[in-house]
This record gives C-alpha cells, sequence and structure tokens, in this order.
C-alpha cells in the first residue's frame, strides 16, 4: 500500500478519548458515546477526501459526471490509526495502490499492523463502470461507503458518484477467411473508423454462432488459435481466456485507446473455415464485441472475400 506521511490536524481531547469535531458529510463519529457533526468539505474533513489528488472544496465527486475511472484518496487525519473499509454499489473497484481489490469491497487494517496511521493516505482508490451492463442511459450513478474505525473513533460516510458512459463506435467491419501458404486457417477482421471515445479497450468477444458453416467450425478442436491486433501505433498481443466451439474470448495485454482509426485483428489456426456461405459484401453472421471499462459495442462482420 503506498502511503504518505502528513501532518496531522488537532484534535480535542478529553478524558482519554479523542473526539473527531469535523466529520465527513452527515456521518457519524465516535468516541465513549455516539454523536452527530455538522458537515464540512471532504478536504477539511478528519477522514480527507481527495479526488484525482486534489482536494476539493466541497464533497467528493459532487458535480457533473466523471469521466470513467474516477480516483481519489482516503487521509488521515486523526491522531490514532483505522481500520478502513470502502465498499461500492453500482460502480466496480479497478484498483488500489498495494491493496487488493476483492469484489466490491477494500479492507485495509484487518492486522492493527497494518492499519492506516495518523497523516498517512491510502492512495490511488480507482472506480469504473460495471462489466457487461446494458446500455439504457448516457450516464451510471453508483455509491461509495467509507467506514473508519479506530481505539476511540469511528467515522462512517457514503458519497455518491456520477459516471458517463462512453460511446464506443465502428464505422463498419470486414471479415475474410482463408488458408495460408503454409497450411493455417486464418481470420481477419479489419474494422474502420474506431472510436473508443477516450476509453482504453480491454478484451475481445468473437461470436460465430451465426455463421452458415454446416456444423464444421470449431474453435475446440484447434491447437491454440491466437490473435494479434494491428493500429497505426503497432502491433498488441492477446490472450485466449475461454473458447467454446463457436466463441472466443480473448483478454489484451495492453490497453488500446483510438480515436477514428482502423484495427486490424487476425486470429491464427483456427482451424477450418468450411466455406462459409454467403457471397461478398453480406452479412457473414460473425460478430466482434469490444470491450473496455465497463462499456462494449458489437458489430457484424461483412464478407470481404470474393
Amino acid at each position: 500500500m503506498k502511503r504518505t506521511r502528513r501532518a496531522a490536524l488537532a484534535m480535542i481531547a478529553g478524558s482519554g478519548s479523542v473526539l473527531a469535531a469535523e466529520t465527513i458529510g452527515f456521518s457519524t463519529t465516535g468516541a465513549d458515546r455516539e454523536v452527530r457533526f455538522e458537515t464540512v468539505s471532504d478536504a477539511d474533513a478528519y477522514l480527507g477526501l481527495a479526488a484525482d489528488g486534489v482536494a476539493a472544496d466541497g464533497l467528493l465527486f459532487e458535480g457533473d459526471p466523471r469521466r470513467p475511472p474516477a480516483t481519489f484518496d482516503v487521509h488521515n487525519r486523526l491522531p490514532e490509526p483505522i481500520a478502513i473499509t470502502i465498499a461500492v454499489d453500482d460502480v466496480r473497484f479497478v484498483s488500489a495502490d498495494g491493496v487488493p481489490v476483492s469484489g466490491d469491497r477494500i479492507v485495509v487494517g484487518e492486522d492493527e499492523r497494518d492499519r492506516l496511521g495518523p497523516g498517512e493516505r491510502l492512495e490511488n482508490v480507482t472506480v469504473g463502470l460495471p462489466r457487461d451492463t446494458e446500455r439504457t442511459a448516457d450516464v451510471v450513478t453508483g455509491a461509495i461507503r467509507i467506514d473508519a474505525d479506530g481505539e476511540a473513533t469511528r467515522i462512517d460516510v457514503e458519497r455518491e458518484i456520477t459516471l458517463e458512459r462512453p460511446d464506443v463506435t465502428v464505422e463498419a467491419a470486414r471479415l475474410d477467411a482463408y488458408r495460408t501458404d503454409d497450411g493455417r486457417f486464418e481470420h481477419e477482421w479489419s474494422l474502420r473508423d474506431v472510436d473508443t471515445d477516450g476509453v482504453a479497450l480491454e478484451g475481445l468477444r468473437f461470436d460465430y454462432s451465426g455463421v452458415d458453416a454446416g456444423g464444421a467450425l470449431d474453435f475446440t478442436e484447434t491447437d491454440g488459435p491466437s490473435v494479434s491486433v494491428a493500429v497505426d501505433d503497432g502491433e498488441y498481443a492477446g490472450s485466449i481466456e475461454r473458447r467454446r466451439p463457436t466463441r472466443l474470448e480473448v483478454a489484451l495485454e495492453s490497453p488500446i485507446a483510438v480515436e477514428s482509426e482502423p484495427i486490424e485483428i487476425v486470429l491464427t489456426n483456427t482451424g477450418p473455415p468450411a466455406s462459409p456461405g454467403g457471397g461478398r459484401e453480406s452479412p457473414s453472421g460473425a460478430t466482434l464485441e469490444l470491450v473496455g471499462h465497463g462499456v462494449s459495442t458489437r458489430v457484424e462482420g461483412g464478407w470481404r472475400r470474393p
């Protein structure tokens, strides 16, 4: 976990306990008894929150929708170590510096030795759009809940976050299936004017279940198909994560973001194309889904072969 030490703010002390008199939002802070305090800005609170590395005057993520992914830091301004649990609803964790992400939850300080010390930060907590969600609106609104516990203090806070849903577009897609001189079968996808709207593509999903191939097409019967992706700035490799008779799921080894550029994708060692039906420029029945940071778009390839 990446932590930076800063001077902790002065506290109100009495009877051996510390009472956090300025908390985040309408949070609850406890000492020997439960107390409720007025709102202050997240930047000035004892459990400080800063979005994208900048402490705002108001509350975390208030205002206009954010471009995903969104990043924030948690700053312990209390005079004691604290355990922190961060949970999310309707958005997903992408990463946090040095802390494992488990589903919809991040936990720091289960072991007392790993607690966030006074003046320390948990940095670069990053949230993004949920995976595989149907596009029903241009934005997604979720919740971030933060619970902090020390020996004498407890702070609970919830913040709302609204993320834009980028629009990944492909002008046209062409597909060619052929046999190379060395006897291998390849499928070549040519995508025109791909725009990821600032999102980095993370994966590809090929679906050939709609191809008229007489039942002969079967990716599981080949000795390991492979995939390569070419854009203007170079070539990118991908690894096949899941293989079924007519479907392939590919993870890109390096994310790809493009703006109105062509993309060439080659599937190698696919097995026989089985003389799929359809003439030149006719719909192939095969689809390709581009996936990245909770957004995706699916296109059908038109046959490019003679």
